[in-house]
């Protein structure tokens, strides 16, 4: 008999998102609430229901999971709000170049304090996205 798994993502009192996944979710919520959650979310309570999506199996929530866990603070809010498009454009971004430097790679490159990378970045994604970022 298949049954339901759910990965989901709570917003923390400190504005961290946490993910998880679970066979029970009122019951997992409940537990983060009280404190008997995951570490990271009982030393910032309250948490928020931000995101839960159903998953075929045990399998497939756990990726899922780890997937949304290594993404970037910008790609899970893509992903809270259903933006699509913004989500595709934010897994490709890595893959955009400038002169044939990759922007991921210019953060690296360039002194952190210049901000330039961080500013060509901004740039870049009003230019594509055309909205305040």
């Amino acid at each position: 008999m298949s049954h339901s798994v759910w990965v989901y993502i709570l917003r923390c009192a400190d504005g961290s998102y946490y993910t998880g996944h679970t066979e029970n979710l009122e019951q997992r919520i409940a537990q983060h609430q009280a404190g008997e959650g995951g570490e990271w979310t009982k030393r910032r309570l309250p948490v928020e229901l931000l995101f839960v999506q159903e998953m075929s199996d045990h399998d497939s929530a756990f990726l899922a999971e780890r997937q949304i866990k290594g993404w970037s603070r910008a790609k899970k809010e893509a992903l809270i709000a259903q933006q699509w498009d913004l989500l595709r454009w934010l897994a490709k971004k890595a893959n955009i170049s400038i002169g044939g430097v990759a922007a991921r790679t210019l953060r690296y490159v360039l002194p952190r304090r210049c901000g330039v990378a961080s500013a060509l970045l901004r740039m870049l994604t009003r230019l594509i996205l055309k909205v305040k970022v």
